[in-house]
């Protein structure tokens, strides 16, 4: 875990490296005195966290969602992969006043840059790494179902476009206020998907509500304390962050996809969205 400034008016930002990581922490890091323990309440709500409790929770953080990777599949097929293009490293041809070959008809024009020379050149397709960041943090009206369609259409976006060619890296935030923000990093470019896994990370509820809350109890003073808004309202990354080039965010939720339907088609908006402006920069 590294402690990290920002503007989140002196409050703490937290980072960690890896989900591994970040599970060794909230699991052996003790709450803090005297604060509230709701990561260890609310047993048996299917609402809450489709009721698997704190034990149900670590439990699947370590072996996969299986329900969340079947819905993941079948979802999958619905959106638009675009084609797989490779990027690399590529000789391409320029026009110099020399090189290792002469174009004859640009010679016999009389154009002075009339030599051909090969150079290495990173050829563009998709372009940059994707980095792909899912805020979790969700108000007390928003159900496991709604928690659960969102981070399916991250799951999918994030493997539709590693089938593209695409390299993803990706952050959740597990919980975030005023006071504090966690930030998680679950999968690095160089990094294979881990579908099932994957699956409880951004789309299980208990992400949020077990783990994020966990670790907002381990801090003292007023971070770790709850108000009459309970832990805080949805505070999002700050902006020039979030609106990075290359950079895909999911916000916070105070609503959220209701219907399957409203998932795969901002699922497909976000991948054309992304694939269309890396094009762009490419040409």
């Amino acid at each position: 875990m590294k402690i990290v400034s920002g503007n989140l008016n002196d409050g703490i930002r937290v980072k960690h490296n890896s989900f591994d990581d970040y599970l060794t922490y909230v699991t052996d890091t003790p709450i803090h005195k005297g604060n509230d323990r709701s990561s260890q309440e609310h047993n048996g709500e299917k609402r809450w966290d489709f009721g698997v409790g704190w034990d149900g929770a670590i439990e699947l953080s370590r072996t996969g969602w299986a329900k969340g990777l079947k819905d993941f599949n079948k979802y999958r097929q619905l959106v638009d992969v675009p084609e797989h293009t490779d990027r690399g490293m590529h000789m391409r041809s320029f026009n110099d006043l020399s090189g290792d070959e002469v174009d004859v008809g640009l010679y016999l024009s009389g154009e002075p840059e009339c030599m051909t020379d090969y150079h290495l050149q990173l050829t563009p397709s998709y372009g940059k790494v994707a980095k792909v960041i899912v805020n979790l943090t969700a108000s007390h009206s928003v159900n496991s179902k709604t928690m659960a369609y969102r981070g399916t259409a991250a799951c999918i976006l994030i493997d539709a476009l590693e089938s593209a060619g695409v390299r993803c890296e990706v952050t959740l935030i597990p919980m975030s206020n005023s006071k504090f923000m966690s930030e998680v990093t679950v999968k690095h470019p160089d990094e294979h998907m881990e579908p099932d896994r994957m699956a409880f990370m951004l789309a299980h509820p208990a992400t949020f509500r077990r783990f994020g809350f966990k670790e907002l109890e381990t801090h003292g003073g007023r971070v770790g304390r709850q108000t009459k808004n309970g832990y805080g309202r949805v505070t999002e990354l700050p902006k020039d962050e979030r609106e990075q080039d290359g950079t895909i965010y999911f916000d916070g939720q105070c609503s959220g996809y209701r219907t399957e339907e409203q998932m795969i088609r901002s699922a497909n908006n976000l991948l054309a969205k992304y694939v269309d402006a890396d094009l762009q920069a490419a040409a």
